[in-house]
């Protein structure tokens, strides 16, 4: 074999080694950009945004069974509720797994009572938005409530078919896992909740 030849021969053979090497860094890399984009989705979804789907007449006619939402997690860390905001919470006495969608009516150091159909908080009846029929069951709002420190009297904005704070009482803030703010299904009903 003439020299030519064997230059040729050895550079091939570097040629393909370094091919080789590349496809590996080709391939860890691929590894990493996926398990990074694993991990950010996971983190995002655990403390910044999910996503969560209605199941349930009890927020109608603002949000219907099957409709998707975003749920952004950041803002109670730094702020508090405010009467009208939208919140995902765990409700006390259920599974850690339920996960309930109402109204904040009420906040801390609100007195709330439900007297002839009608939503009163200290002692004015509430101009309620969401709701213009008479409220069937007052649950235990039947006698004036006191909303404690860190905690939220909420309301399905279909009063007479929800199982809310009326039954199991005001919902500490460290149940609430944020504030439902984006619709993204169904695509026409697309937008920010109000």
């Amino acid at each position: 074999m003439n020299e030519q030849a064997e230059m040729k021969l050895e550079e091939q053979q570097e040629g393909k080694k370094k091919s080789e090497k590349s496809q590996m860094r080709e391939f860890f890399s691929l590894i990493l950009y996926v398990a990074g984009v694993v991990l950010l989705s996971i983190v995002l979804n655990k403390f910044v945004i999910q996503k969560v789907e209605v199941d349930g007449p009890s927020m109608n006619t603002t949000l219907k069974t099957g409709q998707q939402l975003m749920v952004q997690k950041v803002s109670y860390h730094f702020t508090d509720p405010k009467r009208g905001d939208i919140v995902v919470f765990q409700p006390p006495g259920y599974e850690d797994d339920t996960l309930y969608i109402k109204r904040v009516i009420g906040v801390p150091g609100d007195r709330v009572q439900i007297i002839d159909g009608y939503i009163y908080l200290n002692g004015k009846k509430y101009d309620d938005p969401q709701w213009r029929e008479e409220i069937l069951d007052p649950g235990i709002a039947e006698e004036e409530v006191t909303v404690g420190e860190g905690e939220y009297f909420v309301v399905g904005d279909n009063r007479n078919d929800s199982t809310d704070s009326r039954e199991f009482g005001a919902v500490e803030k460290s149940r609430i896992m944020g504030e439902a703010v984006l619709r993204i299904w169904p695509l026409k009903k697309f937008g920010l909740l109000e």
